[in-house]
């Protein structure tokens, strides 16, 4: 059985910008919730194989990635190692008309433990918005708001 989540927030940054903090996954331990390690096994053309250590109501789970950066504007992570049978991380980042970016995140988890799995569908309305929240709290620590564009000045008055 899948599990599929989403998560989705307006942030005044630059698409560019927060697309680099979500594409940097070694940095993920830094500020994720739960991620212990991540570590670049190999690079490739158009992303990265990560092994990544994760910690979900405190258990420790051990997997490898496959992350297609796509920038600006996706990021796709897959893994189908460890716990999953499948674990897809899809990111997408769409520049908004007054300079900041919708920043929307789908979770798709279908796992090889029916105790994980249950775990998970407990805590599913919570695990993607946790993540998403965390990157909200990073880009405001690193990155500088775009300046907000100005209404339209009001036409003169004809008279």
């Amino acid at each position: 059985m899948a599990l599929t989540c989403r998560a989705a927030r307006d942030l005044p940054y630059a698409q560019a910008d927060l697309f680099a903090l979500v594409a940097d996954i070694e940095r993920y331990p830094h500020f994720m919730p739960g991620w212990r390690a991540a570590r670049i096994l190999a690079r490739h053309p158009d992303g990265v194989t990560v092994r990544q250590i994760v910690t979900i109501a405190g258990l420790r789970q051990d997997f490898t990635t496959r992350a297609w950066i796509l920038p600006p504007a996706r990021l796709r992570i897959l893994s189908t190692d460890g716990p999953f049978r499948r674990f897809e991380l899809l990111w997408r980042f769409t520049p908004r008309p007054d300079g900041g970016t919708r920043v929307e995140g789908t979770l798709t988890l279908s796992l090889r433990a029916p105790l994980l799995t249950a775990l998970a569908a407990r805590l599913r309305p919570d695990l993607l918005a946790a993540v998403v929240a965390a990157l909200e709290r990073r880009a405001a620590a690193r990155l500088t708001p775009v300046p907000r564009a100005s209404p339209p000045a009001p036409a003169p008055d004809p008279s």
